[in-house]
């Protein structure tokens, strides 16, 4: 083979092999675009989707917004009993906190089973006795700082004394399973309508417990007739302060007002019906006017649970007429009724009341 055929050969093979590696390349680069065009059309379709994602996401927002404000003002809550042992200890923290006096107190534990969230209840059952306000406060206390708890059984009676009362509580107080921030809740199952739907019973924040004062009337004090007597019988520090102030007291004045008879007591204005005002420090008890007349004052002591009076009274007796202290020559008179010039005169209640029979 000469020269030429060769070259021919050679030609023609090269001419083979750059068609062939056309082909492939067209081939490769229609795959390409192919697969650019299915990765267009994969983006488009994913961004669809994912602004479908955000307008669910923004609906469930919306209509799950009240169930998450309660869920999340309650999970504090939750998550301090996060054990049974931090259950007992908030229980016995808030006994020592209060002061209450505590006549007993138990644990028991109660295992919940088949519920997704809930794995064990702490009851506790304790006995506490003291004054009728200082108890309803400690009991509204434990309900207000355990909102989760449950009053499973409440029993109130009288106390030991008068005052008291004696309170027994069951409480129960769930604890959850895992932290509540690692939970999951699966809400496919319901639709916007019943989302919207959802009804709060109560939320943590509307446990608050009403603050009872300490003058509060006790409703379950016993009081025993033969207990009074001894009570009425004992002297009272204040009530015989009281007694001493209204009996010191000088009547200066009368006028006749809207209500009849007024008098002017030291600096205090006196009307049958009226309060007097504080007379010594410190005082509790209320001391009422019963009754005003031309020589007498009536004071009575107000009962502080029915407020009516309770016949406790002093009467303040006076006399408004003309007082001579010192009568002049020729007008006194000795005990025989003879003139005794320059004697003091014989005073009847303060009022002179000379003899002139003899004139």
């Amino acid at each position: 083979m000469n020269n030429h055929k060769i070259a021919t050969v050679f030609l023609a093979l090269l001419i083979g092999a750059m068609g062939f590696g056309v082909n492939y390349l067209r081939g490769k680069a229609s795959t390409a675009s192919e697969a650019a065009e299915a990765a267009k059309q994969a983006a488009q379709s994913a961004e669809q989707t994912k602004k479908l994602a955000q307008i669910q996401l923004k609906t469930l927002n919306t209509t799950t917004e009240k169930v998450r404000t309660v869920y999340n003002e309650w999970v504090p809550f939750f998550e301090a009993t996060s054990s049974s042992r931090e259950a007992e200890q908030l229980i016995t923290g808030i006994v020592k906190e209060t002061g209450i006096f505590l006549v007993s107190q138990r644990f028991n534990y109660e295992t919940v089973s088949g519920h997704e969230l809930i794995s064990d209840v702490v009851v506790a059952e304790l006995t506490v006795q003291d004054s009728y306000s200082r108890a309803l406060n400690w009991l509204g206390k434990v309900e207000e700082s355990i909102p989760t708890s449950t009053v499973y059984a409440c029993h109130i009676e009288p106390g030991d004394t008068a005052e008291s009362v004696k309170i027994y509580v069951k409480l129960k107080v769930p604890i959850v399973k895992t932290a509540i921030a690692d939970m999951s809740v699966d809400l496919s199952g319901y639709s916007d309508d019943d989302l919207n739907k959802v009804k709060i019973e109560m939320r943590a924040s509307e446990k608050r417990s009403l603050i009872l004062k300490s003058s509060e009337r006790n409703p379950y004090a016993v009081t025993v007739e033969a207990e009074e007597e001894v009570i009425e019988q004992q002297i009272n520090p204040e009530d015989q302060a009281l007694q001493q102030k209204l009996s010191s007291l000088v009547v200066t004045g009368s006028s006749i007002g809207p209500n009849g008879l007024r008098l002017l007591v030291n600096d205090i204005l006196v009307e049958e019906g009226a309060m007097m005002p504080q007379l010594i420090p410190e005082q509790t008890q209320t001391i009422k006017v019963v009754s005003v007349d031309d020589n007498k004052v009536i004071f009575g002591w107000i009962d502080k649970r029915s407020g009516f009076l309770t016949g406790q009274t002093v009467d303040l007796e006076f006399d408004l007429g003309a007082k001579v202290n010192y009568v002049l020559q020729g007008q006194g008179q000795d005990s025989t009724g003879n003139q005794n010039p320059g004697q003091r005169s014989e005073r009847t209640m303060g009022v002179l009341r000379p003899n002139r029979s003899d004139q």
